[in-house]
């Protein structure tokens, strides 16, 4: 019941969605009817031509028939014209595609049930495409039920995108299983990029949302300036049109309508391929070769072409892609990435970018008159590949300039630092202080060949020093068995007297160069040709002696 419940109510949502722009559409025509033509035209051609501009709206061309009398009243050939229109007013379709994305990802926190909600929009938006496709008949020339699947299509494409989006942000049971699942299927190919796939996803992800983005505001810019630079031919343009106020209202809210399709024209004409308004027309920044065209104000801010100077507008767009590059080069996943990984990165974010421009310029190209009004707009694939490879060239010569600061820095920091993977990696903070403490005692400490009293050695504080307690003195009574250890501690830097009845050695060390303790245990002194010691001497060296000669 749950499942059931959720679609039911995603229908009656798609319903309503459907119902916002048909009357966003509707409003305007009932007025032009009820002022313009004093409700003399018959209400099913209104209702009919309402339904058209939503099917238009929704991707789905329309068409009129001039009769030959309204023909040669228009100054045109005393002939039956067919007038195509599918040019989409793409501030609505932007509008209804927001809304389902909005209804996707509000469904998608519903668990398991919020995916009959796809069900549910998809029916709801069906069933009002139906209705309105039934009374848009006779403007169109594609059948029932072409004018029910593609409607319902951009509905329901848009509410998956925000299901699928949502799920991938709370990271849902399903999307994390279909994660794993790829991970698996990747491990058998290469297992470290099975288990770096998440980030360098959603690195990839997030660097084509942030190109998409910059291309929207360039061709936003580009049509603001454009406007600026072309006023006074849009003002002789409205001008000449000799419109009311009613009138110059409702060809204003149009226009309006038709925005977005006047960003997606700038996109084009920055990456280099232009734009076409008519057969035989091309718009670049290279050159402007226009026909005659309809007398829209908005068509007086189509850009000269500059020239020499036209190179310029695609190297924007390499210039934006760099800045991108840069900016996400120096986030850990970049750094830690392989040269071969660096690239791939950026590369598919730029293809990514390129196939949602090439999609965008087919929603904005299509016919606006009979003739050759019938083709106008960007060219798909030109624009889209030409976006993919200066974005491409672009972020990709950002984030190995990127990289290349990164190897300059670390070939300055000190050889003890550079296996701190945190410092390198810049997840830790620099130590600055560090580095310059280290420079400063690696350039003031020099080597002294000789330590003496006077030295700075000799200078600390001797308060710092930690003060050694004498040792007791031996009792009495213990003296013999303790005096060696004494004396060695006393006398071991005494020169040693010279033993009687043995001759110093003519080739051996000086006496003063020999060491008590090697002399004492030295076995020259156990040898037999050596003179019985001295048992009863007070001289320990004599003792020890006597005792390795008894073997003791």
């Amino acid at each position: 019941m749950r499942a059931l419940l959720t679609a039911v109510i995603a229908a009656i949502e798609a319903a309503a969605v459907a119902l916002a722009v048909f009357a966003l559409i509707g409003i305007p025509a009932v007025l032009v009817w009820w002022l313009n033509f004093d409700l003399g035209a018959e209400p099913e051609a209104l209702a009919a031509a309402i339904a058209a501009l939503w099917q238009m709206t929704h991707l789905v061309p329309m068409q009129l028939t001039v009769s030959a009398q309204t023909a040669l009243g228009l100054g045109l050939p005393a002939a039956e014209i067919a007038m195509p229109f599918s040019l989409a007013p793409l501030a609505l379709t932007l509008g209804t595609a927001l809304l389902a994305y909005r209804s996707g990802s509000r469904f998608a926190n519903r668990g398991g049930a919020g995916s009959w909600a796809l069900v549910g929009g998809a029916a709801g938006f069906a069933v009002a495409a139906w209705l309105t496709g039934v009374l848009a008949a006779s403007l169109t020339t594609w059948p029932q039920w072409a004018r029910v699947v593609v409607p319902a299509a951009v509905y329901s494409i848009s509410m998956v995108f925000g299901f699928v989006l949502r799920a991938a942000r709370d990271s849902h049971d399903w999307w994390q299983a279909s994660v794993r699942t790829l991970q698996q299927l990747l491990a058998r190919v290469t297992p470290n990029a099975a288990a770096a796939l998440p980030g360098r996803a959603a690195e990839m992800f997030r660097l084509a949302a942030a190109g998409l983005l910059s291309l929207l505001m360039l061709g936003s810019l580009g049509f603001g300036v454009a406007i600026l630079a072309g006023y006074i031919d849009i003002i002789t343009l409205s001008q000449g049109l000799q419109l009311d106020a009613f009138g110059a209202f409702l060809l204003f809210f149009v226009q309006l309508l038709f925005l977005p399709t006047a960003w997606v024209w700038s996109i084009s004409w920055f990456a280099g391929s232009g734009f076409a308004v008519g057969a035989a027309t091309s718009v670049t920044p290279f050159d402007t070769l226009l026909g005659p065209l309809p007398a829209l104000p908005i068509f007086g801010a189509i850009p000269s072409s500059w020239g020499w100077a036209g190179g310029l507008a695609p190297v924007i767009v390499v210039a934006i892609g760099t800045v991108l590059g840069g900016m996400t080069g120096g986030r850990p996943i970049m750094r830690r990435a392989t040269p071969l990984v660096s690239v791939a990165i950026p590369v598919c974010a730029a293809v990514l970018v390129g196939l949602v421009t090439a999609i965008f310029c087919m929603l904005a190209s299509g016919a606006i008159g009979p003739g050759r009004l019938a083709a106008t707009g960007p060219g798909w694939w030109q624009t889209g590949g030409l976006i993919a490879l200066e974005f491409a060239f672009g972020m990709s010569l950002g984030v190995f300039a990127r990289r290349f600061d990164v190897a300059r820095l670390r070939s300055m920091v000190p050889p003890g630092l550079r296996a701190d993977d945190d410092f390198m990696r810049g997840e830790g903070d620099p130590l600055p202080e560090a580095l310059l403490a280290d420079e400063q005692e690696t350039a003031t400490i020099e080597p002294l060949d000789v330590v003496s009293a006077d030295s700075d050695l000799a200078r600390f504080d001797k308060s710092d020093k930690p003060e050694l307690e004498p040792e007791p003195e031996p009792e009495p009574e213990a003296a013999a068995d303790s005096a060696p250890e004494i004396e060695v501690a006393v006398d071991s830097a005494a020169e040693p007297e010279p033993e009687p009845g043995v001759e110093p050695d003519a080739e051996s060390e000086p006496a003063e160069a020999v060491d008590p303790l090697l002399q004492a245990f030295s076995w020259d002194a156990t040898t037999p040709s050596a003179p019985a010691p001295d048992l009863g001497g007070r001289d320990w060296r004599s003792r020890m002696r006597s005792k390795l000669g008894r073997d003791e």
